[in-house]
């Protein structure tokens, strides 16, 4: 509940995450690794390997990607934004 009343503009209004300094590494670098778990999780794939960055890495190694996070396959069936505040509730 406390996480709830800290972001409560991001829970419960329509305000969206934008490229503040707050929120920089979330955008840049956890939305599309989470977004990648997200969809490979929804599928029944394991996530291994992700070939879209660089020239490929080790996807499941990168503890950003949260591959065993039980929460983390609502990053495959919602937007971004929605997903991040059902997370945050949750929580």
């Amino acid at each position: 509940m406390f996480i709830a009343v800290i972001y409560r503009p991001l829970v419960f209004t329509a305000q969206s995450l934008n490229a503040d300094a707050d929120w920089n590494d979330l955008l840049t670098l956890t939305q599309p690794s989470l977004i990648y778990t997200g969809n490979a999780v929804v599928r029944g794939h394991l996530p291994l390997w992700n070939p879209n960055w660089f020239a490929g890495y080790p996807h499941l190694a990168m503890p950003s990607a949260s591959v065993f996070y039980p929460t983390t396959f609502l990053f495959g069936l919602l937007a971004f934004p929605i997903a991040i505040k059902v997370v945050v509730l949750l929580h």
